[in-house]
Order: C-alpha cells, then sequence, then structure tokens
C-alpha cells in the first residue's frame, strides 16, 4: 500500500522543474507587459478571423503569472507562512539548506524545514492537478496532523 502523503518520483520531478521556473516565468512575465514588440498582422487565420497579438500576449502573460501566483499562495500557505522565504530560496533558486539565510528560518530545526517543504510539494502538486489550497491542506491534515 502507498503512503498517501508521499508524491511519486515523477510527480516530484514535475513540481520541482515548475519550481526551477519560478524567476524565468516571472522574467518573461515582465517582458510580456505591454505588448512589446507585437506587430499587427491583417492576413486571416484559419478560422476567418485576424490575429490579435496584443490578446494573445495578455492571455500568455496571464498564464504565466498564474503559474508564478500559485507557487506564492502554496508557499504562503505552508505553516501559516513561516516558511516562505526559505521554501522559495530553496525550492526555487536552488539554496541549500546549509546555505540558507538563518533569518528566512523560523527554527533552526532541520527536520522541521524538510516536512514543510515535503508539505509544500505535495500541496503544489495537488493544487496544480485541480484541488485547492484548502482541499489539499485538509486532505493533508487528515492523513498527519502537521503541526
Amino acid at each position: 500500500m502507498s503512503d498517501p502523503q508521499r508524491l511519486t518520483r515523477w510527480q516530484y520531478a514535475e513540481v520541482r522543474a515548475l519550481c526551477r521556473q519560478y524567476e524565468e516565468l516571472r522574467s518573461q512575465a515582465a517582458l510580456l507587459l505591454g505588448a512589446r514588440g507585437q506587430s499587427f498582422d491583417p492576413q486571416p487565420h484559419g478560422d476567418g478571423t485576424h490575429g490579435d497579438p496584443v490578446a494573445a500576449t495578455a492571455d500568455k502573460r496571464e498564464h504565466i503569472l498564474q503559474t508564478v501566483h500559485l507557487i506564492d499562495r502554496t508557499a504562503q500557505a505552508v505553516d501559516g507562512g513561516r516558511w516562505y522565504k526559505a521554501l522559495i530560496h530553496n525550492t526555487c533558486y536552488g539554496v541549500p539548506y546549509d546555505k540558507l539565510d538563518l533569518s528566512t528560518l523560523p527554527t533552526s530545526h532541520r527536520w522541521d524545514f524538510f516536512k514543510a517543504r515535503r508539505l509544500f510539494y505535495w500541496l503544489l502538486y495537488h493544487c496544480r492537478h485541480g484541488q485547492t489550497i484548502t482541499e489539499a491542506e485538509r486532505a493533508w491534515t487528515e492523513w498527519n496532523d502537521f503541526s
């Protein structure tokens, strides 16, 4: 019987890769602000309509920002946001636990950090696949009291 709180190797790889794109996604969203460098294409497209590059750019930017906000909200949800900075630095920027700034850690207990990171990845995976943060947290606490 598998542990419902454990992500598979592939699920873990998915959310880890998503987190590692955090800074790149933020940069892309900033570049897409204002639809710079877009030219209007008056030619009809497959469905007979004219292309709207500004709307397409806005949609792309919105999708990117939703992903960035999902990561941010999920990190904030872990233990009331106490681990937010440490989780973002570790999971998104690849800063090892031993190199994290001590001021970002609410406690010096190494195991507490890794419990928080495990919860973060678990919540992020389930939120990315259709659950709300509240639903995912409720499912987690049904199996284990995190506090």
